[in-house]
């Protein structure tokens, strides 16, 4: 036997379709064997444009040399198209065999008998196994008759119901190895979905599914490149040896420009020492250092994934497979097309989700900056407020009379020193409540009923002064709720304040503390001068106040309210506000039971 092994391609292919398809084959081998008396049958199926022998009966050292062996189909194709015709079978004599095509045969060392009919090494005897379409699907040889002869008519009619089985046989385990190969990439598909769900970086997102992607589509190794989103890139492998190339590599430029080439027509590229053909969008100079590179790490094939999402170009996705590896089917092609836009989205998604972040963490530091600030300069005013007040007290104090002009000014210092100081307690409070709830805090179930008759005995005198008429419905029991006495104080004293203020002399306020279902409810309506409706979305921003007359006219912060929302909501809260001009105001703050 004339072997020329060492330049053969060969793929391991004892895991593909499935056992019993594989078994259906070696069957329709061996009995085309038994029957129609020859020594060697090989059943091949085309994959990815080759041509591999799936299955091998016979001669043991046909089937050793034969059994994963891999050459281009078109190889096939040149060489039937000048043999002869015999049914399904091509019959191609020596005298018509191309020598040079030898190394992609098992050729026998046989001693031809004598005669036109006699069985030489080089005859080929082979059928185009066709799908429904009368595209290749496989082949089906036969070599070495026991009788030394070129077959004769009768054994030509059995050679025929074999390829019609084989070629059933060789359609029915291709279907089933498409669906194992479309359920494998679906799960992969999951998996990636499983993995990216979530807050991670774009990093880590790729990190992760790694794994899922080296097993979904049985790669040796996984390379990605990827936009960072700031104008640099990060790696991403898993499984390739050697040391990482710098992004500027004359390799990795190459693979980035052949993926964004990819992006632009939506599709994907087999590269490689054994892929069976080169890609246009690669030229030669960048081909061969690419399978250089890829030579030196072990690696044969390389299939390549632009990574996208919409019209954006991120990076690009490189599975590669070791030499013997099986070729890249063209599922795995359309699958690896399609992650490569999964992955484009989850990128997409991390790179939002790491802005909100930024984002947030941004609105939180100013957040707290302003607090800080509010807090310093109020302290800052509240002492100097501090030393004016009590100079006014001890003026207001002394023997000597004052004259009527400078007791109206010491009047007029003493209310605006009072209203600047309500101004800075707002803005401390404010600041307070911005900080998070515990600093500092001894929170727990208050009455609020009880909060409520503490501030009423305290603003009784104003309200009288002023002609309001409280009217209070708040039963002692269940009403407790979280917070602090100091917090709920705030509350009760806001709305009472705002509710007095802008009542009209012989008005009434109401005051009522129910406790319906998992809530408390605190309400305060007054029959005062109202809000217009479209000022109503405005009354909880800092520092509003109605350009109404009336309220103008009166002392405000424009806080209130906002202190009354933030308090709300840092106990679990909520505060809703009615109100129509000439009717009066009506505010509902609920709280969780305690």
């Amino acid at each position: 036997m004339s072997s020329t092994e060492a330049s053969a391609r060969y793929v391991d292919m004892t895991s593909w379709s499935d056992a019993a398809s594989r078994e259906t084959l070696d069957l329709i081998a061996a009995s085309a064997l038994e029957l129609v008396d020859f020594r060697v049958a090989c059943i091949s199926i085309v994959l990815d444009d080759l041509l591999v022998a799936v299955s091998v009966a016979g001669d043991p050292a046909a089937r050793e040399q034969l059994l994963g062996s891999a050459y281009p189909v078109e190889r096939l194709r040149r060489e039937l198209d000048r043999a002869q015709v015999w049914g399904r079978f091509r019959f191609l004599p020596e005298e018509r065999y191309d020598a040079r095509a030898t190394d992609a045969m098992w050729v026998p060392d046989l001693v031809p008998l004598g005669g036109e009919d006699a069985w030489r090494p080089l005859d080929l005897l082979a059928a185009p196994l066709l799908d429904a379409d009368g595209g290749w699907i496989g082949v089906m040889s036969i070599d070495l008759p026991i009788s030394g002869r070129r077959p004769g008519a009768d054994q030509r009619r059995l050679l025929e119901r074999y390829a019609a089985q084989a070629e059933r046989a060789v359609q029915l385990a291709l279907d089933r190895a498409e669906i194992a190969e479309q359920i494998r990439l679906a799960e992969t598909a999951r998996a990636l979905v499983r993995v990216s769900a979530g807050d991670a970086s774009a990093a880590q997102v790729l990190r992760e599914v790694r794994g899922a992607l080296l097993e979904g589509y049985r790669a040796h190794a996984l390379w990605m490149l990827v936009d960072d989103g700031t104008g640099s890139t990060f790696n991403v492998r898993a499984g390739l040896p050697g040391h990482l190339l710098a992004t500027d590599h004359p390799a990795v430029r190459a693979v980035d420009q052949l993926s964004r080439r990819l992006w632009e027509e939506q599709s994907v590229a087999v590269i490689g020492a054994e892929a069976p053909t080169s890609t246009p969008l690669l030229g030669p100079e960048d081909l061969a250092t690419v399978v250089e590179q890829m030579s030196e790490r072990g690696q044969a094939t390389m299939l390549v994934a632009p990574l996208g999402a919409g019209e954006a170009y991120f990076g690009m996705l490189a599975l590669t497979r070791k030499p013997g590896g099986r070729p890249w089917s063209a599922v795995e092609s359309a699958g690896a097309l399609d992650i490569g836009r999964d992955l484009g989205s989850a990128i997409l998604d991390a790179r939002a989700f790491e802005r909100e972040r930024r984002l947030a963490q941004e609105l939180r530091e100013l957040d707290t900056y302003k607090s800080r600030l509010i807090a310093t300069v109020s302290h800052e005013i509240k002492t100097p407020l501090m030393a004016i007040a009590s100079h006014l007290e001890m003026l207001d104090q002394t023997d000597d009379p004052l004259p009527d002009p400078t007791r109206s000014s010491l009047e007029a210092m003493d209310r605006g020193t009072r209203r600047l100081g309500r101004v800075v307690d707002d803005l401390l409070t404010l600041a307070r409540l911005a900080d998070p709830v515990g600093r500092g805090e001894q929170a727990g179930p208050v009455d609020l009923v009880g909060v409520v008759a503490e501030v009423l005995d305290e603003v009784a005198t104003r309200a009288e002064n002023h002609g309001v008429a409280l009217h209070v419905d708040a039963r002692s029991g269940s009403t407790d709720v979280p917070g602090t006495t100091r917090d709920l104080r705030q509350v009760v004293a806001q709305l009472l304040d705002n509710a007095i203020g802008y009542s009209r002399p012989g008005g009434k306020v109401s005051v009522t503390v129910e406790h319906p279902g998992s809530h408390v409810e605190l309400t305060v309506a007054d029959r005062g001068i109202g809000i217009e409706q479209h000022e109503l979305p405005e009354v909880f921003t800092e520092f509003w106040r109605s350009p109404h007359p009336r309220v103008r006219a009166a002392v405000g912060t424009g806080l209130g309210l906002t202190i009354v929302q933030r308090v709300a909501e840092r106990w679990g809260g909520a505060v809703e506000i009615s109100s129509r001009p000439g009717w009066g105001t009506t505010v509902v703050v609920r709280l969780p039971a305690a």
